[in-house]
Parts: structure tokens; C-alpha cells; sequence
């Protein structure tokens, strides 16, 4: 046993609540529902005050809904430097125990644009039949002899293939996935009222060779994909488009941290997507029977129907970005990369695409809106929205590593204490631990109220909180009044 953890010290277990407070210094950790476009908001209150479903899991469930319909038609230019555009494509997952609202808000918000689009696949079906019918006879006619027309007449008169428009799919494997995109021009949406099997295809779960994350991440930034299986040949999608709308119970994400050790997490796919919360069940105000706001109703179902007709055509639409909502997303960037050089290096991957994100859902926002161009006004609420995502996922994926993270925490205090200690400098535990300068760091900062790090000259020093103006001293460091208080 090591001879820093052999004296007993104070037991401190981290939380969820404890969590939220420690990453409330960088990110809005409560959802910002004002943030959403009047459209959505309006169509989350009336389900949420009509059905008791959790309005922040509407808010999140309407724009990936609308992403779905987008497609890849509608985009943005002018966001970031370079000459790079982006698509309206977004990936978001809603995290929730049973009973808090996951998929009531889903058949609430998608049930009347997946009616319309099962109707046109059985329209297809009828067409497709027609296709092959046409196309026997044609065959036939030419093996009877019968056919007398010219190249051009021929070419005129040959049944032209329908294009299927089925672009829904629910839990796949990449394989499906990749089908579908084929049958669909490129394009589909992935909605999963509880995805737990879809992730944990993804995670590598069910396979030895690891995670299957190459397929959904070409799917989210449009790089070609090419799958290669020796029993169903090759398949090739040139300009992929998916969008995704995952609900899963909390425990998912326990398992995916305990199975994984990080890796899948390191991947950079979990850093793609929004997440949301599901609210636990709550008993409503009243006893009465509240009628829905058809009109709110009305105006998301119309804006759900003309955005997946614009889709249908495939021709882009531009959202022109103003340069003042371009500084913001530049300087969005900046703060996180900061962050993820600093105090949240351990979980780097998570907030490196929250940049993209925020302009992904600016997109969402302006089309939402009727906006012709993504102002500031637009690129500051996306990133609100975006910086409270960031929140979620960095306190989910902390949580489901609070064992590890206990562990390390009793491991650090044990060093710090040896010997009556008050402070242990931080190069100290790269020397003499498995604890890692970052890893030490991101301990401080989870556990705020029992640790800090002060600086004397070019050395950082972890001290025990309840004990700062000792440690100070010690160190040789002018103490404030204020550290009296700890």
C-alpha cells in the first residue's frame, strides 16, 4: 500500500449538485428557454403546461426535429474564417431517468411530420411498383422483338426509378445506417425514443474491435463514407448528412464511462453532440383539464412542413453571418480552446466542437425565426444554449466517473496531509503518483470548497482550504483578510 494513503482522511463524495456548482464559473448551468426561438418556445410551453412534460427536453427535442427535417440544404457561410460553411446538422442526446418526459416529447413534437413522411412512402411504394412493372414489360418487349423506337424515344420512354423518401431511421447499426443514407440521396434523421442499443453499438459494446464512431462522424461534417464488409460488398455514401435525436436512462452513460476507461470519450463523438436533461416527474399545479395552444400547435407543424418542402428541393439555402455574430462565435471559441488548455483539460473533448454547435443552431434559430441572416442577437443565444450543453455533458461524463474521481481525491488529500501537511506543490504528484499535473487540477476544481491552488514565484501549489492562511504563511505568501473565512 502506498505510504500516502495508509493515514485516514476526511471522506468528501462528490455529486451531481456539487458538479454543476464547480463548472457554473465557466458555463450557464441552468437551461436558458428564453435563449429558444419564439416558435419553439411557444410549442414547448403548451405541451409542457398541457401534458407536464419537461420544458427544456421540448426545447431540445424541436431543434433536433427541425435539423432533421433541414437536412443538408440549409447552411451557413461566413461563420469562421477559411471559406468554411456549415450545415444545420446536429446531434442531440436527452439524458433521463423513466417517466421524465423523454419520448412524450418526441411523439408530441414528431408525430405529424412522420405521419406526412409515411404517407409519401406509401405513395413511393405504389410508384415503385408501377417502376417495375414498366420496366418487366419493357424488357419483355424487347425480347419479344417489339420494341421499335429510336435511341432518343427509348431514353424518353424508360421508367424512371422513384426516389425513396424515407430518411427516419431508429436504432441501427452503422451498416443500416449506412443503407438508408444510400436509399435517401444521403440524408437521414436517427430518432430513438431510448437509444441505450444505438450508443452502445456506437461504443463498441457488442464487438471486440472497439468503437463504431466513423460512420456517424462523417455523417455529422459531411465527409464521404465508404464501408467495406466482405459479405454485403462495398458501400458508398459521397455527401452524408445525419442528424440525430437519441433519449437515454442515466445508467447508459455510467456504463459507457466504467466500460470504455475514456477512450470512448476521448473519440471526439460525444463531443458532437447537445445535451439536454430530462426533469424529474413533477405533480401538476391544478386538477383542471388544460386545453392545448392549437395555434402555437399550428405554426411549429407549418414551420416543420414548408422547412422539409424547401429540404425536398435540394437547392441551398444561405444564412449570410453578420460580422459582429462572427466575433462572438470567434471569441466563443477562443474561451473554450482556453479551457481546454487550462482547468478543463481532462475533458477536452468534450468542448471542442461547441463552436460548430453554436453555429449549427444558429442556422436552426435564423430558420425558426424567418431570418434571412444569422445576426449577433442569434449567435449569442446559440451559444447560451451551446455553453449550457457543454455544462450537462461535462457534469454527466464527471458523474459517471465519481468513484475514480473519489478515489483520487482521497489519494491527493492523503499526500497533502502526510505528516500534518497543508499544501503539496503540484509537480510533486507528477513525481511521486499516478496523479498527473491536469488530473490534480481538475480535482481542485470539482471539489472547490476543499482545495485551491495558489502560485509563489514559478511554482503552483494545491492547499487545503480550511487551512489557506496557514498554508499561506508557510508558504511565504501575503494572506488575505478574506482567508480567515475558510
Amino acid at each position: 500500500m502506498s505510504r500516502f494513503v495508509e493515514q485516514k482522511t476526511p471522506q468528501f463524495f462528490a455529486t451531481m449538485e456539487t458538479l454543476s456548482e464547480a463548472y457554473k464559473e465557466f458555463y450557464e448551468s441552468e437551461c436558458p428557454i428564453d435563449a429558444f426561438p419564439r416558435a419553439i418556445r411557444d410549442v414547448a410551453r403548451t405541451y409542457s403546461v398541457g401534458r407536464n412534460l419537461p420544458m427544456e427536453l421540448l426545447c431540445f427535442c424541436a431543434c433536433g426535429i427541425l435539423s432533421g427535417a433541414m437536412g443538408r440544404v440549409f447552411k451557413a457561410k461566413n461563420a469562421v474564417s477559411g471559406g468554411y460553411t456549415q450545415t444545420g446538422n446536429i446531434f442531440v442526446l436527452g439524458v433521463g431517468e423513466s417517466s421524465t418526459g423523454k419520448s412524450a416529447s418526441i411523439r408530441a413534437l414528431f408525430s405529424n411530420l412522420e405521419r406526412r413522411v409515411l404517407g409519401e412512402i406509401s405513395e413511393y411504394e405504389k410508384e415503385l411498383e408501377k417502376f417495375k412493372k414498366a420496366k418487366a414489360k419493357l424488357m419483355q418487349d424487347k425480347l419479344n422483338g417489339e420494341d421499335k423506337l429510336g435511341f432518343d424515344d427509348e431514353i424518353a420512354d424508360t421508367p424512371k426509378l422513384p426516389r425513396n423518401p424515407d430518411f427516419i431511421v431508429k436504432n441501427s447499426t452503422s451498416e443500416a445506417m449506412i443503407k438508408a443514407m444510400e436509399a435517401s440521396g444521403g440524408e437521414i434523421f436517427s430518432v430513438c425514443e431510448e437509444a441505450r442499443d444505438s450508443i452502445y453499438i456506437v461504443a463498441g459494446n457488442y464487438r471486440k474491435q472497439g468503437d463504431d464512431t466513423e460512420t456517424l462522424n462523417s455523417g455529422w461534417c459531411g465527409e464521404p463514407i465508404k464501408h467495406n464488409r466482405i459479405v454485403n460488398g462495398i458501400s458508398s455514401v459521397p455527401n452524408p448528412c445525419i442528424s440525430l435525436l437519441w433519449m437515454v436512462q442515466n445508467d447508459v452513460i455510467d456504463t459507457i464511462v466504467s466500460k470504455n476507461k475514456g477512450s470512448f470519450i476521448g473519440s471526439g463523438f460525444l463531443g458532437r453532440f447537445l445535451y439536454c436533461k430530462g426533469a424529474p416527474k413533477a405533480i401538476p399545479d391544478s386538477k383542471e383539464i388544460i386545453p392545448l395552444d392549437e395555434s402555437a400547435i399550428l405554426k411549429w407543424e407549418t414551420l416543420l412542413a414548408e422547412t422539409y418542402q424547401t429540404r425536398k428541393k435540394g437547392l441551398p439555402v444561405w444564412f449570410d453571418t453578420d460580422q459582429d455574430a462572427f466575433e462572438y462565435f470567434w471569441d466563443f471559441d477562443a474561451f473554450n480552446t482556453e479551457l481546454m488548455n487550462g482547468k478543463l483539460r481532462t475533458q477536452a473533448s468534450l468542448l471542442g466542437k461547441a463552436r460548430e454547435n453554436a453555429i449549427r443552431l444558429a442556422v436552426i434559430f435564423a430558420q425558426a425565426e424567418g431570418a434571412d441572416r444569422i445576426t449577433a442577437d442569434i449567435a449569442k443565444r446559440a451559444c447560451r444554449v451551446v455553453s449550457y450543453s457543454t455544462c450537462v455533458s461535462v457534469v454527466l461524463f464527471s458523474s459517471g466517473m465519481l468513484p475514480e474521481i473519489e478515489n483520487d481525491r482521497a489519494k491527493m488529500d492523503a499526500m497533502i496531509r502526510q505528516n500534518d501537511g497543508l499544501y503539496k506543490k503540484i509537480s510533486f504528484f507528477d513525481q511521486y503518483s499516478s496523479l498527473r499535473s491536469e488530473r490534480v487540477e481538475f480535482i481542485v476544481h470539482t471539489f472547490p470548497d476543499l482545495y485551491e491552488i495558489v502560485k509563489k514565484g514559478k511554482g503552483r501549489y494545491v492547499v487545503l482550504k480550511d487551512r489557506l492562511s496557514d498554508a499561506k504563511q508557510a508558504l511565504g505568501i501575503e494572506t488575505d483578510d478574506d482567508d480567515d473565512l475558510f
